[in-house]
């Protein structure tokens, strides 16, 4: 895969997933290769509360472990095969926590931080770590904190602001999702992160008229991002 050039800006969906092992250090690093350094990726707890990056709430499918992530710590996930779903990977590369990967990222323009649906305990430990992880890495003005649970939203947004300085938010919008608009706009969200097929020129229209952003998941091909693009997405 060469490096798009487009006019709207193109994100590593769970880093290269597809190409390299999803949501890992190597995943990135190949990223980062491309040329893109714009990223999505999922956030989850370990056993011991540390801000782990991995999609499911289970190791079964990406890695050679099995069971809840929360039954696990995070000195164990690092040391995983997370290879499972590109096996073809030529080096081991285990289960990330989100520091190693903001560490290892200087140069990163834009990350969005996608929490997923699990106890409302643990939502509000992720939202508070998210929050002070963001401002130690002084990331306040390139990450976007996005999800499908609108109650961690409510929350996230409810927090007090770091250094005064606001931190993005962004309502994923699933396939069957009825009022996109009208719900980001409820939960106060500068980004709509919609499945690709729920947009149209009329969703980017009234996104825009509500000064709402637009980024699209999961664009796999050039006539997909052409289409896109020719409405005027983000």
């Amino acid at each position: 895969m060469q490096p798009l050039k487009s006019q709207i800006h193109l994100y590593g969906h769970r880093g290269a997933k597809g190409e390299a092992p999803e949501n890992t250090l190597a995943g990135f690093e190949y990223l980062r290769g491309l040329g893109i350094n714009r990223v999505e990726l999922d956030i989850r707890l370990s056993l011991d509360d540390e801000l782990i990056v991995l999609h499911d709430d289970t190791l079964d499918r990406t890695t050679n472990g099995t069971g809840s992530i929360k039954s696990h710590l995070s000195q164990h996930l690092a040391t995983l095969d997370a290879r499972k779903s590109y096996p073809q990977w030529p080096g081991i590369t285990g289960v990330p926590r989100l520091t190693q990967v903001l560490a290892d990222w200087p140069n990163l323009e834009s990350i969005q931080l996608e929490v997923k649906a699990t106890k409302t305990s643990e939502l509000h430990i992720i939202a508070k770590k998210l929050r002070h992880l963001i401002a130690d890495f002084e990331m306040e003005e390139r990450a976007i904190i996005t999800s499908s649970h609108k109650g961690f939203l409510q929350l996230s947004r409810n927090l007090s602001q770091i250094n005064t300085r606001e931190i993005a938010h962004g309502f994923v919008a699933k396939r069957f999702c009825r009022t996109p608009i009208q719900t980001a706009r409820q939960l106060r969200c500068q980004y709509l992160c919609a499945y690709h097929k729920l947009i149209t020129p009329r969703l980017v229209k009234q996104a825009h008229q509500f000064d709402i952003l637009i980024s699209a998941w999961t664009v796999n091909s050039k006539e997909e991002a052409s289409n896109l693009t020719t409405m005027n997405i983000d």
